[in-house]
């Protein structure tokens, strides 16, 4: 039987992964979102709307197998070339069997495209999780195809930390890279390949120590990256890369059970890394300690996050009720409502009435 995303995913099947010169299609995340917030109805309008502004996929350039896979790892033009290939892998394997192989040879370079790779391969696989068919198949291929082509592998190599910290304490070890001089606007990952010039970050791999339940570090690293978009609500260019920490640790946390043992700790060390890097670029305050309780209810959440029409709001609510069924944790709520309600319309008009003002206040007379 067919079903509401089982749709999205035929609408979207002519799209690439991104548009606009590097921007990252969230369709296919979107409508998966959606599906999982009991919105059904909202999809194919939410696509109709999305879709307009949307790239055809890039064309196969050639033909990967099991010898030449490694020369088009981080290529963007081989996303079609990684999705054939990956795919041929599912029908000899499995699903379940291609992931496991596939995704340990990924995970260093998980924060390419602002780790929207493994972020899409996650909403997937929660999806397979419920019921699997030929466009879910298609979709992880072309998911963990992305990941691949957007392949970065942020400075430092992975050693036994010395003195292991969990995350939250680990960021007090972080050293800002523009302190005083907060990012303007621009891609994630323009931002983070300065990194490869900042002697200081080459050690933020190795500064957490990864318990032998994996899933109690993922929740360290979202409950760390809430409280620093919390504390950077002034900056309001940091809100995108802290949602992105807190998006793609609970896609690591997706992706554990189908993953060897000791491939787990590792995924989880790398899915910290990418914190610490945002933290190293953006970071200008310490994360907020003391956090007040919403008011409102959940559902109340979700109503704001789909009227609010972005869709990252949609996509941290959904995040946020997961993670809340997993293990609640006041940070998480606290962000996704920051979020959702900095991301509304209302929200946008009432900043920029007030940014009128105070340059209307503070110019000469």
């Amino acid at each position: 039987m067919r079903s509401t995303y089982y749709d999205a995913l035929l609408q979207l099947r002519a799209t690439g992964p991104e548009f606009g010169g590097g921007e990252a299609n969230h369709g296919q995340i979107l409508a998966a979102a959606l599906v999982s917030l009991n919105r059904p109805g909202e999809v194919t309008p939410w696509l109709t709307r999305y879709a307009r502004q949307l790239e055809q996929r890039p064309d196969l350039q050639g033909v990967l197998n099991r010898q030449n896979w490694k020369s088009a790892m981080g290529d963007r033009r081989r996303y079609w070339d990684w999705s054939t290939f990956l795919h041929r892998e599912i029908s000899d394997v499995g699903w379940e069997a291609m992931l496991k192989e596939w995704a340990p040879r990924l995970i260093a370079g998980l924060s390419g495209a602002a780790a929207h790779g493994i972020i899409r391969t996650a909403a997937v696989v929660i999806q397979m999780e419920r019921h699997v068919s030929d466009r879910t198949l298609a979709e992880l291929s072309e998911a963990i195809a992305y990941w691949a082509v957007s392949y970065y592998k942020l400075p430092g190599i992975g050693a036994p930390a010395k003195n292991p910290l969990r995350p939250q304490d680990a960021l007090a070890h972080v050293k800002w890279m523009h302190k005083g001089h907060p990012q303007p606007p621009g891609p994630v990952d323009e931002k983070l390949r300065a990194l490869s010039g900042y002697p200081p970050f080459t050690g933020v791999l190795n500064l957490v120590r990864i318990p032998d339940n994996e899933d109690d570090a993922v929740s360290d690293i979202i409950d760390s990256a809430a409280r620093l978009q919390l504390s950077h609500g002034s900056y309001p260019d940091t809100l995108f890369p802290y949602m992105r920490g807190i998006i793609s640790a609970a896609a690591i946390r997706i992706l554990l059970p189908y993953l060897k043992p000791e491939d787990r700790p590792r995924i989880v060390r790398y899915g910290w890394q990418f914190l610490g890097a945002l933290y190293t670029v953006y970071g200008q305050v310490n994360p907020l300690d003391h956090i007040e309780p919403p008011s409102e209810d959940l559902q109340a959440l979700i109503d704001l996050a789909v009227d609010s029409g972005n869709e990252h709001a949609v996509i941290m609510a959904d995040v946020c009720l997961r993670e809340l069924r997993h293990k609640p944790q006041l940070s998480m709520l606290a962000a996704t409502w920051d979020a959702v309600q900095r991301l509304s319309p209302d929200y946008e008009a009432a900043s920029n009435r007030a940014g009128d003002a105070a340059d209307m206040a503070s110019a000469p007379v």
